[in-house]
């Protein structure tokens, strides 16, 4: 599940995308930024609960979802109400994700090989962090606007669909019982 490459891509062309599509300039584009923070500062703050009474794999699966919801809509948002929808929604799922695939990480593997297995995460991360960006911006310089949301939610969709097709024996059912 690589999200570090949809966030990459994301954060990498956010500033790009701000100003082709909707002409923000620094000042606005940093609120935007700021906003996102924001939302994933209050989100994490709760994460603790909401792991308790949802379980990991389901939050990763809903931090997916959001993601991908999030950004493969921002090629069409044409208003700046949808974009801070759509912010929020991204913002939401990229602060679940992180930490709940990084718990399943760790979990996965023997207490000897966890920071093996930490070591290969953050090398993919790096490694999403060089190529997303890149792909964003050569994608919005030619003009790919709705390809940049397709490219910055495709990877949390196939992410999705790793964990909606992973055995249910060893994922969900073993999960925290929904409460409520």
């Amino acid at each position: 599940m690589n999200t570090p490459l949809s966030f990459a891509a994301l954060t990498g062309g956010l500033a790009l995308y701000l100003q082709h599509n909707f002409q923000f300039d620094v000042a606005r584009a940093s609120s935007v930024f700021g906003l996102s923070g924001f939302i994933g500062a209050l989100v994490q703050g709760a994460l603790r609960k909401l792991a308790r009474r949802f379980g990991e794999e389901r939050l990763a699966l809903f931090g997916l979802a959001s993601m991908a919801t999030g950004y493969v809509f921002l090629g069409f948002a044409h208003h700046v109400s949808v974009l801070v929808v759509l912010i929020i929604l991204g913002s939401i799922g990229g602060a679940v994700v992180r930490p709940s695939l990084t718990t399943l990480l760790t979990k996965s593997v023997g207490e000897q090989e966890q920071g093996m297995v930490l070591g290969v995460s953050q090398s993919l991360g790096s490694m999403a962090q060089a190529v997303g960006p890149a792909a964003a911006t050569w994608l919005i310089g030619r003009e790919q606007i709705v390809l940049f949301g397709v490219f910055c939610s495709v990877f949390s969709v196939l992410g999705c669909l790793v964990a909606a097709l992973r055995d249910r024996d060893e994922g969900l059912t073993k999960q925290a019982p929904l409460e409520g």
